[in-house]
């Protein structure tokens, strides 16, 4: 079956934000009669309110048009859906060598309808026909689909496709501001132009060079005899003192998925399987480890001079 091409709505509706934006236009410089029929602005008048001449607009107008048009858009999705979900395990496996720790800081917001319309001052853009089952908004992903319980080739092509415009997001500054001014100015650029923007050519190009790897990757990860999953309490921590003397080890609690460890100042610091940074107190009691960040890819750790030192892959 000929997979869905799939559409950035929500920023090719923005797009049009421009016409909507507080632009002034005077009974005079209005059209006389507007050619454009419904239902994309409504009926012709004499008084139509978009700007005349909404192609004439420079690059640099689009560009400053977005960086509004696509913040309230992203504030309009994060009411929608206000919480989501991180990464699957097997796919953070699975797509890190490709976005590296990217895949810990992206939100899949499962089941939520993206915008296909955007509209102000009784003016309103309707699109249909166009399928559209993802939208980016900095590290929120929203997705039109129910979480499936495996991963077919369309949904893996799909969150790579937005995957990077997540990496987009943080290449300007992990700003909504500033990847609003670059998407509409480079759709400007192409002659308002979904497919060909820059930024989508790059979302669709990577897309489909790496979905058919990463399913491979993926499906071989969920066959597997190992399971990549964090596990339950299995591994022990003991202690015993720093002699030459044969002394016996103390079990002091647990060190569950541990792949490497370091002591510095008093504190035990631990990277687990999955790419997580723990702390704990380094004493013969029994205490409970703390989260502080992540430690992604590690194989060896030391601690020196109060800093951390770590290598990977």
């Amino acid at each position: 079956m000929k997979s869905r091409k799939v559409f950035k709505l929500s920023s090719t509706l923005l797009i049009f934000s421009l016409s909507l934006s507080p632009l002034i236009v005077t009974k005079s410089q209005a059209h006389i009669k507007c050619p454009i029929k419904e239902p994309i602005f409504g009926t012709t008048n004499d008084t139509c309110p978009h700007p005349p001449h909404l192609e004439d607009l420079s690059e640099e107008a689009w560009g400053e048009g977005g960086r509004i048009a696509y913040v309230s858009a992203a504030a309009t999705m994060a009411r929608r859906s206000p919480t989501g979900e991180s990464l699957d395990v097997s796919l953070k496996n699975a797509l890190r060598p490709h976005f590296g720790g990217l895949v810990d800081r992206v939100t899949l917001h499962w089941g939520t309808p993206g915008l296909d319309k955007w509209s102000a001052n009784q003016i309103g853009i309707h699109l249909s026909g166009t399928e559209s089952d993802g939208q980016t908004y900095g590290h929120d992903i929203y997705l039109d689909l129910q979480k499936p319980s495996s991963y077919s080739q369309y949904v893996v092509k799909l969150i790579i496709h937005e995957m990077v415009h997540s990496d987009q997001y943080e290449k300007w500054g992990s700003s909504l501001s500033n990847f609003g001014y670059h998407y509409f100015k480079n759709y400007k650029k192409v002659g308002q132009n979904y497919e060909n923007n820059k930024l989508e050519k790059e979302a669709e190009e990577r897309a489909n060079s790496l979905y058919q790897s990463v399913y491979a990757s993926l499906n071989q990860r969920q066959s597997s005899t190992v399971d990549d999953s964090p596990k339950q309490a299995t591994s022990k921590l003991w202690v015993r003192n720093a002699t030459s003397n044969n002394e016996n080890w103390i079990e002091i609690g647990h060190a569950n998925n541990v792949v490497a460890m370091a002591g510095v100042n008093g504190q035990l610091f631990a990277a687990t399987r999955d790419n997580k940074l723990w702390i704990r107190n380094a004493t013969s009691n029994n205490e409970n480890w703390i989260e502080i960040g992540h430690a992604n890819n590690v194989v060896a750790m030391v601690g020196i001079n109060g800093q951390l030192f770590v290598t990977t892959p």
